[in-house]
């Protein structure tokens, strides 16, 4: 075999030999050296970890709604990890908190996006805090999973941002249609927060009324985690609506709701958003079961049974489950529901990386339009699109009765079916 040293010195009475000779060496050298640091870094690659920033309301008046988040993110990247990670790579948790509040919670996303270098960032829960941590992920094209349900967060504000909620439009349409099918009442009265996701829904609602023929009796808005709401339903009340549709963001204002109704004697029947089936135990927990005697809510459909479906049998079921025994002293503390939808956040993005062979914003974000509703998740199916990035449309919604109601399994009974 002829060796460096033999190239370079096999003609010692030539000189532009010997030069071209040491050049060719060097180049190999160099060549050899860079191929060699290639592999090396590719192999480091390799074994770093996928870094997933996870930003609930971890304190503040949130932070009841936080754990359910990090609950569920915990559990699914430990299932994941022990499976042997993704791509080869584990997933390390970098955690932020939002502290309930809007402008913590953008700082905390710039932090965890240019400090901490995560690769992935999911959270905050509320629209109220979501949006300006979008602004945030998207300026660093990072993908994001939240919980917001706001309409502004289209797909042209947040390219790289998803929620595993349904957005207040497609909300709206389902309870103003429940209204007039099921309950055939000719007057509505509206209460909501005055949060993004609760105004953007309320106007929906409102062209939703018009086209079914249905009259608005009064509309009342109060201040997110208000401390009273009774002007506003005593103004509602005498407006004597045939039913009140209801948004809310936190389990508090949800709570405070029923508690004040019970208070003033007033029972309509209410129709709630996805907050008060996702929500519902905690807030029967602070007031009581009979509070639910005549509320109805959005829920999805992968938490409801129709009284022919087996029992214990559905994913949900079999996450409540899991769940108990991964954080045994959180059992009947925390929403299930909310962390089974963080759990299965987790997943879809493992799938997205699996299957693009990376973390690239616009890359993952284009594979969850086209190939995420195809991922099995414990809710069901989802589906997202160019046009939307809600994850649950009108298909995958119910209206249930008494949503703080659960059979053994945990699932809230449908209505209708």
């Amino acid at each position: 075999m002829t060796t460096i040293a033999h190239a370079v010195y096999s003609n010692e009475r030539s000189p532009d030999r010997r030069r071209r000779g040491l050049l060719k060496a060097s180049a190999l050298v160099l060549g050899m050296a860079i191929a060699g640091l290639a592999v090396g870094m590719s192999s480091v690659r390799a074994q770093e970890p996928i870094r997933f920033g996870v930003l609930p309301s971890a304190t503040g008046p949130g932070a009841a709604i936080g754990a359910a988040l990090t609950i569920g993110v915990d559990m699914a990247v430990a299932e994941i990890n022990a499976a042997g990670g993704v791509l080869g790579r584990q997933i390390e948790i970098v955690r932020g908190d939002t502290q309930s509040n809007p402008t913590t919670a953008a700082g905390e996303a710039r932090r965890l996006i240019e400090r901490e270098n995560i690769d992935i960032l999911i959270g905050p829960l509320v629209s109220q805090e979501a949006v300006p941590a979008v602004e945030v992920a998207t300026q660093a094209k990072v993908v994001q999973i939240t919980n917001a349900g706001t309409a502004a967060l289209t797909p042209e504000v947040g390219p790289y941002h998803f929620s595993f909620n349904t957005s207040a439009a497609t909300a709206a349409k389902v309870m103003v249609d429940y209204v007039a099918d099921q309950l055939g009442v000719k007057t509505v009265g509206i209460l909501a927060d005055d949060g993004g996701q609760s105004r953007s829904g309320v106007a929906e609602v409102k062209k939703n009324l018009e086209a079914r023929g249905i009259a608005l009796a009064a509309e009342q808005e109060y201040r997110f985690r208000a401390d009273d709401l009774s002007p506003q339903i005593l103004s509602l009340r005498r407006a004597a609506p045939g039913a009140v549709i209801f948004f809310t963001s936190t389990v508090e204002d949800g709570g405070r709701m029923l508690k004040t109704l019970a208070q003033v004697g007033w029972q309509p029947k209410v129709v709630g958003a996805t907050a008060m089936s996702v929500y519902a135990p905690a807030i029967a927990r602070s007031v009581g079961a009979e509070a639910f005697e005549n509320v109805h809510s959005v829920a999805y459909k992968g938490m409801t049974y129709c009284a022919d479906d087996a029992e214990g049998a559905s994913p949900y079921a079999e996450f409540s489950r899991a769940l108990e025994a991964f954080a045994p002293d959180q059992a009947g503390k925390v929403s299930v529901s909310l962390a089974s939808e963080y759990y299965d956040a987790v997943k879809l993005l493992a799938a997205g990386i699996e299957a693009t062979g990376g973390t690239d914003g616009p890359t993952l974000a284009k594979w969850i339009e086209t190939e995420g509703s195809k991922v099995p998740l414990i809710h069901g199916a989802i589906s997202p699109s160019s046009e939307s990035h809600f994850l649950f449309g009108p298909d995958e919604l119910a209206i249930v009765d008494r949503p703080n109601e659960t059979r053994a399994d945990g699932l809230m009974r449908r209505s209708g079916c």
